[in-house]
């Protein structure tokens, strides 16, 4: 699973992650160890044109939000 920070590095999230090991994440009652790993810009870009190709509904959005 990738996750996006739409507010990019200053989001609180984001920021508590950076500091300390998450230990547990639960999303809709599914629960896991994250890996916490930051994408360079050439993967986040291969990531989310991929993630487009297969929500091409969602796209306009998500140039709107993250561009």
């Amino acid at each position: 699973m990738i996750v996006v920070a739409g507010l990019g590095r200053s989001a609180r999230w984001y920021r508590n992650l950076r500091v300390g090991e998450a230990v547990e994440v639960a999303i809709a009652g599914e629960r896991f160890a994250p890996v916490d790993q930051e994408l360079s810009s050439d993967e986040a870009t291969t990531v989310l044109v991929d993630y487009e190709r297969h929500n091409r509904y969602l796209a306009p959005l998500i140039h709107r939000r993250l561009s």
